[in-house]
C-alpha cells in the first residue's frame, strides 16, 4: 500500500483515504483540487445554527462518515516560513525573540493579497466571503455594495473550495477599487478569525525545533502551519463536538465523530476543549469575540460554580485547576510535588467525583476540562514505577488503577470529542495497560487469563473505532491499520515522535 497523493483517482471512493494518509510525499500544488470531496449531505444555511451561517446535515449521518476533503485555497507555506524563520534568527539579536506565529501570519497574509492582486478570482472569493456581514458594517466600508453583502451572506460550496471564478467586482473597476476596499488589515482580520493554524504539533513545538536547529540543517519541517479553508470555516464553534478534523499534508480531512441527525449543526472546538470554563471563555473572547452558551458551558455555569460549591470540592477543584494549566515535564517534579499531585487526585476523586450532588453527565465534562491533570498525574506514577512492563505485584495494582482512570477518560471523551487527539492518546494507554495485566496474568496468576484477554479485546476494539472515526475507513488491507495504529502511537507516546513518522498526518 504505497500509492501516492499524486494518483488523480485518490479520492473516487473518499471512504477509503489510506492513498492521502499513506503517500510518499505532499502533492504538488496545482494538483491540489484533485483532493477535494464534500459530503452530498452537508449544506451551508443560516437556519438551524447557532451563530450566522454554519454547516448543517440534511440527513441522518453515522461516525466515521467523511463530511468532506479539502486543501486550502491560501496557505503559508512551512519551507517558506522556515527560510524566513531562519534569516531572521541569524540576524537577530540575543534579546529579541522571533515569533513564529507572526511569521506565518505576514506570508499568508502577502499571499492573499497577491491573489487579489493577480485577480485570481476562485481563491480571491473563497476567502472575501468569509468577511461576512462584517464587511458591510463592522469594518466601515461603506463602498461595499449590497449585492456584493448579499452575495457573501448567500455563498454557496463551490465559492468556499475556490471553485466559483465569477467576477463579483466588475462595478467596482475590479482589481483597482477592491484594493481600495480590502486592505491587509481587513485580510489579517479575516486570517485570525477563519485561519487554521497547527494543531497537536504546535508553533511553541516548532519554534522549539527550529531554534535548535537555527544554525544547521532542519530535520523537522511540519506538514502544516497556517492556511484558510473556507469550507471548514463555516463549522461553528461548541464545547461539545460532532467533527474532527485531521491534516495529511496541507489537506484537510473531517470526519463525523458523533451520530449527527438530519437538520442538525455540524460544531467542533474552536479551541483546545481540555480546560475549565472559566479559561475556555476567556479564550474565545479574545481570540473569536463570543461567549459560548453551548450545552456543556450552560451546565458547568449552572452546576459548577466555585463560590457556592462545597468548600472542600472548591478547593480540589481549584488546586487541580493550576495543575492542569500545562503538561509538565514529570521526571523534572521533586518527590514533595509528585506526593502533593497524588494526594489532590485522590481528593478530587472522592470530593468530586463520587459526589451525589453533581450529574453524570457534568462529571464527564469536567473529566475533559481536566485531562492535562490526569496526563500529569499518569505520566508521574508511570515514571515512579518505572514503566508498565515493571513485574512487581504492586505495579499490577498500580496498572489497575491506572486502567479504571483512563477507561473513566474514553467514555467522557465518547460523549464529547470521540477520536481527538486527547482521546487517542488516553485508548494508546488503555491498550498498553490491558496488555501488561494480560501478560502479569499468565506469567503468575494464570485463572485471570480470561479475564485480561477479554480486556485487551475491548480495548483493541476501542482503538479501532475512534481511529476509524477520526481517519475514516482505510481498506480492508489490515496492513494498512496496523501502519495507522503504530503511527498515532509514535506520535502520541514518544517523546518528540512527530518528528519521527514516515507519514505525514496526524
Amino acid at each position: 500500500m504505497n500509492e501516492t497523493l499524486h494518483h488523480p483517482s485518490a479520492l473516487k471512493d473518499p471512504s477509503n483515504l489510506a492513498n492521502i494518509y499513506f503517500c510518499d510525499k505532499p502533492p504538488p500544488k496545482e494538483l491540489w483540487k484533485n483532493y477535494t470531496y464534500v459530503h452530498p449531505a452537508i449544506s451551508i444555511s443560516t437556519r438551524n445554527v447557532c451563530h450566522g451561517r454554519g454547516m448543517v446535515a440534511t440527513r441522518d449521518i453515522r461516525p466515521g462518515e467523511c463530511l468532506f476533503v479539502t486543501p486550502p485555497t491560501v496557505h503559508a507555506d512551512a519551507q517558506e516560513i522556515y527560510k524566513e524563520f531562519l534569516k531572521r534568527e541569524l540576524v537577530g539579536s540575543c534579546s529579541s525573540t522571533v515569533n513564529l506565529e507572526d511569521i506565518a501570519v505576514e506570508i499568508l497574509v502577502e499571499n492573499m493579497y497577491t491573489s487579489m492582486v493577480e485577480n485570481d478570482k476562485g481563491t480571491l472569493n473563497s476567502f472575501l466571503v468569509l468577511m461576512g456581514a462584517g464587511s458591510g458594517s463592522d469594518s466601515g466600508k461603506k463602498e461595499w455594495t449590497r449585492d456584493n453583502f448579499n452575495w457573501i451572506q448567500m455563498t454557496g460550496i463551490p465559492t468556499l473550495l475556490g471553485n466559483d471564478d465569477t467576477d463579483y467586482w466588475c462595478q467596482q473597476e475590479q482589481v483597482l477599487a477592491l484594493e481600495k476596499l480590502v486592505s491587509r488589515d481587513d485580510l489579517k482580520h479575516i486570517l485570525f478569525k477563519n485561519a487554521f493554524g497547527p494543531d497537536f504539533v504546535t508553533y511553541e513545538k516548532i519554534h522549539q525545533q527550529w531554534k535548535q536547529k537555527a544554525s544547521h540543517h532542519v530535520d523537522y519541517i511540519p506538514p502544516h502551519i497556517l492556511g484558510i479553508y473556507p469550507l471548514a470555516a463555516m463549522i461553528n464553534h461548541s464545547c461539545v463536538s460532532n467533527a474532527t478534523r485531521t491534516y495529511s499534508n496541507e489537506v484537510m480531512i473531517v470526519h463525523a465523530s458523533k451520530n449527527i441527525a438530519a437538520g442538525s449543526e455540524i460544531v467542533w472546538s474552536y479551541i483546545p476543549p481540555t480546560q475549565p470554563l472559566i479559561d475556555r471563555r476567556r479564550a474565545l473572547k479574545k481570540r473569536h469575540g463570543f461567549i459560548c452558551q453551548c450545552e456543556k458551558c450552560r451546565l458547568e455555569s449552572s452546576q459548577l460554580k466555585i463560590d457556592v460549591l462545597p468548600v472542600t470540592m472548591s478547593r480540589a477543584l481549584s488546586q487541580v485547576y493550576q495543575w492542569n494549566r500545562s503538561l509538565m515535564d514529570v521526571a523534572s517534579l521533586d518527590h514533595v510535588s509528585k506526593r502533593q499531585l497524588y494526594m489532590l487526585q485522590e481528593e478530587v476523586n472522592d470530593t468530586v467525583f463520587s459526589s451525589t450532588n453533581l450529574s453524570n453527565e457534568l462529571k464527564r465534562y469536567l473529566r475533559i476540562d481536566i485531562v492535562n491533570f490526569y496526563f500529569n498525574y499518569l505520566n508521574a506514577v508511570l515514571s515512579d514505577i518505572g514503566g508498565i512492563s515493571n513485574g512487581s505485584a504492586s505495579n499490577t495494582e498500580t496498572c489497575e488503577k491506572l486502567l479504571n482512570i483512563a477507561t473513566q477518560l474514553h467514555f467522557a471523551f465518547c460523549a464529547s470529542h470521540n477520536g481527538s487527539t486527547e482521546h487517542l492518546s488516553i485508548l494508546h494507554l488503555c491498550y498498553e495497560l490491558a496488555t501488561a495485566l494480560q501478560q502479569k496474568s499468565i506469567k503468575n496468576d494464570p485463572s485471570l487469563t480470561i479475564m485480561t484477554t477479554n480486556k485487551v479485546r475491548f480495548w483493541t476494539d476501542q482503538l479501532k473505532k475512534a481511529h476509524m472515526v477520526r481517519y475514516g475507513f482505510v481498506g480492508d488491507d489490515v496492513e494498512c491499520f496496523r501502519k495507522l495504529l503504530v503511527h498515532t502511537r509514535q506520535i502520541l507516546r514518544q517523546r518528540d515522535g512527530f518528528m519521527k513518522v514516515p507519514f505525514h498526518f496526524l
